[in-house]
């Protein structure tokens, strides 16, 4: 069962323990306490309590909750089994019973669960009572707990019987469960004290009856007798706020005038605001009780009689009697109409902080001495702070090698991956259709020099002159087919390592001119790229050190100083990265190094606490998101 719901219900069970004692165990009055238990379990179905104990007697229940309903099997079942067992059961409805408040069923949803518990004096047996309730298994132990606290009250209520006070006067018994029962429906504070004021006003021969209320430690009357609405600044309003104020700073029922009651107890009592109120209000006596929960004032009941209406030691003691059910009541509807704020602030930081203060709970000390111990420690401890980012090796220079012409390859020498020196032939080309080109080049200029020296011979100018012209015109091509001879041969620009193109699977296909072959990246000579997160981007400065690993060489460190900061950001899976290019500086651990490796690089930004490390991400993304809330 929540927490919420045993807390709640925990408050009123100092109202019910007071309420019991209202009740004997005849029929009208046990219907009466049955629907107040039953009021207290939130989703109950159904209930019955039995106190007709006698064993030559058919088992009957005393009473039924909802009223007038029939009796039900499920219930009047378990009820039987808890009288002969002495023992609390619980079950589910399409299960059997066991002891100890145990269910055989293996739903963990919620279900019908049917919960007795036998009433027990001195260890006799006087009574049982049994609920059905909605509920899930979790909530067994709750529930079981709640039936016999009630037990618990109605066994107090038989051992003071002999003193209650109320007992005196049975006639005004249905009322006052009345006036309870009306509290117990009320939806606020507020309303809850006005069915007090006017109910009380009918039980008891009142002029008047206030109710007062304690809020921001001082109280204020919440509602009056037969007054829809009130003045809250008025003379009337502020003379009782003040005889209210009188018995709760002395923490005593105050009977004015003092003579007119035969009660020790109320003839100490300091009634200096009950005398201002009687003389302006001309009212013959006062009654003023405390409400209190748990030895702690939380208002006040004021009873006002005039002259005509006499005061008796039974009419005080009735008073406070009353006033000692209230209190738990108006402290319960008090903590529901609480805000959120305060709620957090009491229930959660206030329970803890009263764990803390207390003789008890070593164990929340501890954890919070060490927590305590734990933040100063790593706010005032300092270490390096370090931007962690994602990298990858790239070259310090990249040359491609292209198709210099149209044509097929020939052969391919070397693959991606592999280290060539300067020179060393990557790849050829087919040179046929060139060397073809090239012979039909040498016998036509061979042709054209025929007809040269015959136009000299000839002494033909104007021939000799085109025939130059035309040898002129094949030597350049000639010129263009040997170097398109000689560029067939792809060879590497410097010495380094060969990233891309592999050409042993495609020899005999054709390539274009300006078709990319071969990718190269000289050796030794890197830069280290970072994927910097946006929320350590502003911490990163050029000429910053730090340190890079890779995944391929765990175990070694490589230095790296920052060089630029590229203010475009990039966009991975899940934010905005910002491209930080570094150079390594220890340049005798390169040799081992490919570009494309990737790993992991640190950058030392400086010193910082510990504390401020492992928070700042947290504490910024609240600070973004707190100003995108306010308005």
């Amino acid at each position: 069962m929540p927490q919420v719901f045993a807390d709640t219900r925990l408050d009123q069970s100092i109202f019910i323990s007071r309420a019991i004692q209202l009740l004997l165990m005849e029929k009208t009055l046990a219907q009466s306490w049955l629907s107040l238990q039953c009021q207290m379990i939130p989703h109950v179905i159904g209930g019955l309590a039995i106190f007709n104990m006698n064993p030559d007697d058919m088992i009957q229940p005393t009473a039924c909750w909802p009223e007038e309903t029939p009796v039900n099997p499920d219930l009047l079942a378990a009820a039987s089994l808890a009288m002969s067992r002495h023992a609390p059961v619980i079950s589910a409805k399409e299960h059997g019973f066991n002891d100890e408040g145990k269910d055989e069923g293996k739903d963990e949803g919620k279900e019908n669960l049917v919960v007795a518990c036998p009433l027990l004096k001195n260890g006799k047996l006087y009574g049982v009572v049994a609920v059905q309730v909605k509920a899930s298994k979790g909530q067994q132990a709750s529930l079981l707990h709640l039936l016999q606290w009630g037990a618990a009250w109605l066994d107090l209520f038989l051992a003071r019987e002999d003193q209650s006070s109320l007992q005196s006067s049975p006639q005004s018994s249905p009322l006052v469960i009345s006036t309870l029962t009306g509290v117990l429906k009320s939806d606020n504070a507020d309303a809850a004290a006005t069915t007090v004021v006017n109910s009380l006003n009918q039980l008891l021969p009142c002029e008047r009856v206030s109710i007062g209320l304690i809020k921001d430690r001082k109280i204020r009357v919440q509602a009056l007798s037969q007054s829809a609405s009130y003045e809250p600044r008025s003379n009337l309003i502020r003379n009782i706020e003040a005889a209210m104020s009188e018995a709760v700073e002395q923490g005593a029922t105050i009977v004015y005038p003092i003579g007119q009651s035969d009660a020790p107890d109320h003839t100490q009592n300091q009634t200096h605001a009950h005398t201002s109120l009687s003389i302006a209000e001309d009212q013959e006596s006062i009654i003023t009780v405390p409400l209190t929960h748990n030895g702690v004032s939380i208002g006040a009941l004021c009873f006002e009689k005039s002259a005509e209406q006499a005061l008796e030691h039974s009419t005080i003691s009735l008073c406070e009697d009353i006033a000692q059910l209230l209190g738990p009541v108006f402290q319960l509807k008090q903590q529901q109409e609480r805000p959120l704020f305060t709620i957090i602030k009491e229930d959660i930081f206030g329970a803890q902080a009263a764990r803390l203060v207390s003789l008890h709970g070593l164990k929340w000390k501890l954890a919070f001495a060490s927590l305590l111990l734990f933040i100063g420690l790593t706010s005032l401890l300092k270490g390096d702070f370090r931007i962690t980012a994602p990298a990858h090796l790239e070259g310090m220079v990249q040359r491609v090698v292209v198709a210099p012409f149209k044509g097929y390859i020939a052969d391919a020498h070397v693959r991606a991956g592999e280290t060539v020196k300067a020179g060393d032939v990557l790849a050829v080309l087919d040179d046929r259709d060139l060397t073809l080109e090239r012979q039909q080049l040498i016998s036509e200029r061979e042709e054209i020099l025929k007809q040269y020296n015959r136009a000299l011979a000839e002494s033909d100018r104007t021939k000799s002159s085109i025939s130059r012209f035309q040898v002129a015109k094949v030597d350049a091509k000639l010129a263009l087919n040997n170097e398109q001879l000689r560029r067939t041969k792809l060879q590497a620009p410097f010495d380094g390592v060969v990233i891309t193109g592999d050409l042993s699977q495609s020899l005999g296909t054709p390539i274009e001119r300006g078709q990319i072959v071969f990718e190269m990246a000289p050796l030794n000579e890197y830069r280290v790229v970072l994927q910097v997160d946006e929320w350590d981007i502003v911490d990163a400065v050029v000429g910053q050190p730090g340190y890079l690993a890779l995944a391929a060489i765990p175990g070694k460190r490589f230095s790296l100083v920052i060089e630029k900061i590229v203010s475009v950001f990039q966009s991975d899976e899940e934010n905005a990265v910002f491209r930080v290019e570094a150079r390594i500086t220890n340049s005798e651990l390169t040799t081992s190094l490919r570009p494309g490796m990737q790993g992991v690089g640190k950058v030392v930004v400086g010193e910082r606490s510990y504390l401020w490390m492992w928070t700042r991400k947290m504490v910024g993304w609240f600070q973004l998101r707190l100003w995108a809330w306010l308005p």
